[in-house]
């Protein structure tokens, strides 16, 4: 893992840790690496959640909920852990479920919303996985309103290489539905993997709006860490901010339809505000690569 200064950018990672506990050296480790972090299953009760900053230094802060303790047996939990920036300020939204976190990042005039969450694994019926799922949206839809929203988490479905699972379907419609794209989606990619190793999977993502792929500057499921740490991976991606910080991007995420919903009107609003962005957005050509250029026409 070795960070790039040279732009304006974050990094956001999400890790299911299986047990903070077990793999504090390696948490501080992806801390320190990222701006803002996202782990799932910490297995840690109220009153042990104030270690998630005080292990780490005084430059980092906490947001959490804690894991739901049966039989003196802690499981389950969430929290983000952050670094404090004189840069932007960061504020907890509130959310409707123990398994899911928000937060508010405000840049100046601009703000970035982005959401955590734990789905339930597949020892629980559909039924309360589809009822955390719709949490998640609705939570999304009323922040989408107000500034561009990322997702990331544990949402315990493989959507690439089992789509036609009852929670790949489901999941694979919201993020449709709103034209959300997968960071991690090329062949081979996998976050979670069984002891012997016979099962491996991808369970954790990232989802941005469309428009935000382009501004991926890394991305990396970090494969060194031995399945005693923990049995999923941690990822990371780095965003440029410097255009999301600019007002033509801030705009276009306004004004993108949910296309199943889009009338005519809607489509010429955001072919509108595309056109505009792409005659002002500026490019540094004597920097860019044929195969550059072709990735960003892809993606296009």
């Amino acid at each position: 893992m070795i960070r790039n200064f040279l732009l304006i950018s974050m990094i956001f990672s999400t890790w299911n840790v299986h047990g903070a506990f077990s793999c504090l050296s390696q948490i501080s480790d992806v801390v320190e690496f990222s701006d803002i972090v996202f782990i799932s299953e910490h297995w840690l009760p109220d009153i042990c959640l104030p270690s998630l900053s005080t292990t780490f230094g005084n430059h980092i802060s906490y947001i959490a909920n804690p894991g739901i303790t049966t039989n003196n047996i802690t499981r389950g939990g969430v929290a983000f852990i952050f670094k404090n920036s004189e840069q932007y300020s960061i504020k907890q939204i509130k959310s409707n479920h123990q398994r899911i976190l928000a937060l508010e990042i405000t840049f100046g005039s601009h703000n970035l919303f982005i959401i955590g969450c734990l789905l339930p694994s597949t020892n629980l019926p559909f039924s309360e996985y589809k009822s955390v799922l719709c949490d998640v949206f609705d939570l999304y839809d009323e922040l989408c309103e107000l500034g561009p929203v990322i997702l990331c988490g544990d949402f315990n479905t493989d959507i690439k290489n089992k789509p036609d699972s009852l929670k790949s379907r489901t999941l694979a419609g919201c993020l449709d539905d709103r034209n959300l794209w997968n960071v991690f989606q090329s062949d081979h990619m996998f976050s979670f993997q069984t002891k012997d190793k016979s099962t491996k999977t991808l369970l954790d993502y990232f989802f941005v709006p469309e428009w935000m792929a382009s501004e991926i500057i890394y991305k990396e499921i970090y494969e060194k860490y031995e399945y005693d740490v923990s049995d999923h991976l941690p990822l990371f991606t780095e965003i440029n901010m410097k255009n999301f910080l600019d007002d033509h991007s801030y705009n276009i995420s306004r004004n993108i339809p949910r296309w199943q919903n889009a009338n005519s009107d809607d489509i010429q609003n955001y072919r509108n505000t595309s056109e505009n962005l792409l005659k002002t957005k500026s490019y540094h050509t004597d920097s860019i690569s044929k195969d550059t250029i072709e990735q960003h026409l892809q993606q296009i």
